[in-house]
């Protein structure tokens, strides 16, 4: 299958790095890369504002980061699942893709971190990411969001996280949710990789 020049272009200079495949790596040592990928980022955009917040979830209290785009309140509401395998990333990683995301579609982008694998195993991160969007749908107001325009949204393993929030709000009493977007999400429950042991 053809691929496009710019991605060719990645994957020649991480094999020319020699670098290890994910397979050959370390818990520590993916999450250094995954951490990496931050250098891959244009420049962050500006945003009208950013706050720092927590949600308590089953673990305990975790981190969350709200970006205001510079538009009208109230304003539709993004809960935003970053990526990396369920082992790696953190709210640093999709920084850029959240201001973006924030001033593009004219929203608030909530980004939520949740405890990562294998020091906490599923489900720990589904309970969690699901806390986050619960604490959202009852605290976004403060922020100029609007409640009743809630999405949720991840890349990779937060693609997986996402889905897993939206069926359980549904199955659970809600939040009513307007919208899923998942990018390139792990969905596959079959498949037996090492990882998933």
């Amino acid at each position: 299958m053809p691929v496009d020049a710019a991605v060719q272009g990645l994957i020649d200079a991480l094999g020319q790095q020699g670098l290890k495949s994910f397979e050959e790596l370390s818990v520590e040592e993916s999450r250094g890369v995954v951490e990496s990928f931050t250098g891959l980022q244009k420049p962050h955009r500006d945003v009208a504002a950013v706050h720092d917040a927590m949600y308590t979830g089953p673990g305990g209290a975790q981190a969350l980061r709200i970006y205001v785009p510079e538009a009208p309140a109230p304003l539709p509401v993004v809960v935003y699942f970053h990526g990396g395998g369920f082992i790696a990333g953190g709210l640093s990683v999709a920084e850029g893709p959240n201001r973006s995301l924030a001033n593009d579609a004219q929203a608030i982008v909530v980004a939520d971190s949740y405890r990562l694998a294998p020091e906490h195993p599923f489900p720990a991160a589904t309970h969690d990411t699901f806390a986050a969007l619960q604490w959202v749908a009852k605290n976004i107001g403060r922020y100029g969001g609007d409640p009743t325009r809630l999405a949720v949204m991840g890349d990779s393993a937060g693609g997986n996280l996402a889905a897993v929030a939206a069926q359980r709000a549904r199955n659970e009493g809600g939040p009513q949710l307007a919208a899923q977007v998942l990018v390139y999400p792990v969905i596959d429950s079959t498949a037996e990789l090492p990882s998933r042991a």
